[in-house]
């Protein structure tokens, strides 16, 4: 009997333990860097390497973001970009067809520069595209308050005038809080 009183008060007292102790719950979010305007100068020769179309210093904001889940710097396990698209907005008329391709880094104080996206195909025609991404944790970047983030390609012939580009990116960022 005494036994039998000793297990159930073990029993109960493990299950308070095991009841009291943080549980961890997967948190994922998009973080959107939308409406980022840059100017491209106009451009010549030579025409066989890169070119830089966008050269920006993004603030991340990632720690008011993550506050709104309960979470921390320390909290994140990856941030991978979902979506990045390149619109032309000025001059009227432009197209993407002296561009035989782009790419996009990131950069960071401390860390080396990462591809973390890429045109495909022919961009002939177009004023917007939409590039694939190289499923690089922008983890590292992130957590930064602020990092760089540059577009580059290669041109095949010249552009005579400046050309304004709309930049939109959005990363998700996956993060485990302990509640």
């Amino acid at each position: 009997m005494k036994f039998t009183k000793i297990v159930f008060a073990l029993f109960i007292f493990s299950s308070l333990f095991l009841a009291s102790c943080d549980k961890e719950e997967d948190v994922n979010f998009d973080l959107k860097f939308e409406n980022i305007a840059v100017t491209v100068p106009a451009m010549g020769g030579p025409f066989n390497e890169y070119k830089t179309f966008a050269s920006e210093v993004i603030t991340t904001g990632i720690e008011a973001e993550l506050n709104k889940y309960g979470a921390s710097l320390n909290d994140i396990e990856s941030a991978n970009l979902k979506d990045l698209t390149v619109n032309i907005t000025a001059p009227s008329g432009r197209n993407f067809d002296a561009v035989l391709f782009l790419e996009s880094f990131a950069s960071a104080t401390g860390l080396s520069d990462t591809k973390i996206g890429f045109t495909e195909g022919d961009l002939d025609g177009k004023t917007s595209v939409t590039f694939t991404t190289n499923f690089s944790d922008l983890a590292p970047f992130i957590k930064k308050e602020s990092f760089g983030f540059l577009v580059r390609g290669y041109i095949d012939e010249a552009i005579a005038t400046p050309t304004t580009l709309d930049i939109d990116f959005i990363v998700t960022v996956k993060a485990k809080v302990k509640k």
